[in-house]
């Protein structure tokens, strides 16, 4: 656990679980408080949390087993058919990999699901009340992951909204807009929260971080390492002492009011309230790097959204890794050192991404389909666009866990497939 920056210190998750939550500010909420809980209920026991959270992945599981076998129904699969798409799933490289790392993509994937559930039933049965569930499915996403925002829910909105004026549907544009302000409230909260505690209207002040990061290979690059504030992200202490007192010095912050823990001193290290200013000082940096390479910078992009369209779930190198990971790490770079092996599997992988999305185009555009199912698929691809093109614009390396958050679309591949290879 204590690996996982997006997680505020283990200690006061454990025993001063509200008020650090109060003062989050760069991580989201749901994950942190969730992690808080399951650390009270192990008494602080790593072990037995990490347990209680691998229990937790399996009930994720059997949820997205049950959305799969959903989908199954609906379009006819039979015996033969069923199986394999079972065998699939219980042996998903993905699957196997984040149901046993103690962190939220499991659980994003999860929800993702759910969310593709409703928005499938929502166009089958032309029923709000699946729009607004749809909606619940994105504001949970808002407070577990940086990546969704609450301009996400208007533009779905909108996106709604035309295609019941292109099925000639009466409009309610007034019972819409009552039904969506309160969900956008909601989802606003985070927002409102920051602002009014730390003067910031924003849900996590760490853009300035994150688009940092997609500046390091820019060759020169000396602003990357000034970004972090002594134990965060590097930098030194002098520099994080600068930075607090400059963010109280321009928010007008009451020093005895902004003093707990997780936000000043030793156990701050990922939220420190320097972190607002020098995220700022940051994210203006980074923006000047970017004018000045633009063309490097949108190469690194691509190819950022690339490379995850190669790789397995194993392939997700990151900083933050379950026990016994580091010996999984090492027999992959050693397989991988076999040239012929790394490349067959790149090879592979990208012909079996390219071969789905270029699959669903055809399905999307073909006039022949049900016209649900057209729209269906077509806006649970934008969903998963837009997660593909967070990740591309201000990932590092972390593309990989962004596919997998759109694994049932894998699924549904592999239905439809199974739907035309054996007919009932």
């Amino acid at each position: 656990f204590a690996s996982y920056w997006q997680l505020s210190n283990l200690e006061l998750l454990k025993e001063d679980l509200l008020n650090t939550i109060k003062y989050l500010h760069m991580q989201q909420p749901l994950w942190n408080y969730f992690v808080g809980l399951v650390l009270k209920a192990s008494n602080g026991d790593l072990i037995f949390a990490s347990r209680i959270i691998l229990i937790v992945h399996w009930f994720f599981s059997i949820i997205i087993l049950y959305i799969i076998k959903f989908y199954s129904d609906e379009f006819k699969l039979g015996l033969l058919s069923r199986n394999i798409v079972c065998l699939i799933f219980i042996f998903h490289p993905s699957i196997i990999f984040y149901e046993n790392l103690p962190y939220y993509p499991h659980l994003v994937v999860t929800l993702f699901s759910i969310g593709s559930l409703f928005l499938y039933k929502f166009f089958k049965e032309e029923k709000i009340i699946f729009e607004i569930y749809f909606y619940i499915i994105l504001i949970i996403l808002i407070y577990l992951i940086s990546a969704f925002v609450p301009l996400l829910i208007i533009a779905f909105f909108i996106i709604f909204r035309i295609i019941d004026w292109k099925r000639n549907k009466y409009l309610n544009l007034g019972k819409n807009i009552k039904i969506l302000i309160p969900i956008l409230v909601i989802a606003f909260l985070p927002y409102l929260k920051n602002y009014f505690v730390f003067g910031v209207f924003s849900k996590g002040t760490w853009s300035g971080l994150q688009l940092s990061v997609t500046t390091t290979h820019i060759p020169n690059n000396k602003y990357f390492v000034l970004c972090g504030l002594g134990r965060t992200f590097g930098g030194s202490e002098d520099q994080l002492n600068k930075s607090i007192n400059e963010y109280f010095l321009k928010y007008k912050k009451n020093k005895n009011k902004l003093n707990h823990a997780s936000i000043v001193g030793n156990k701050s290290s990922r939220n420190n309230i320097g972190m607002i200013t020098r995220s700022q000082w940051c994210l203006g940096k980074s923006l000047e790097l970017i004018n000045q390479n633009k063309f490097l910078w949108i190469k690194g992009r691509i190819i950022e959204f690339l490379v995850p369209h190669t790789q397995l779930a194993i392939d997700y190198d990151i900083i933050e890794h379950p026990l016994g990971y580091e010996k999984v790490k090492e027999e992959k770079l050693k397989l991988y050192e076999i040239t012929k092996v790394k490349k067959l599997k790149q090879l592979l992988v990208f012909t079996f991404m390219i071969t789905i999305y270029i699959f669903f185009i055809v399905k999307i555009l073909n006039n022949k389909n049900k016209n649900n199912l057209r729209l269906f698929y077509l806006t649970l691809f934008l969903l998963y666009g837009y997660i593909l093109t967070i990740s591309s614009l201000f990932g590092f390396q972390e593309g990989q866990r962004f596919m997998h958050y759109g694994i049932i679309i894998q699924f549904l591949f592999f239905i439809e497939l199974l739907k035309s290879k054996f007919k009932n």
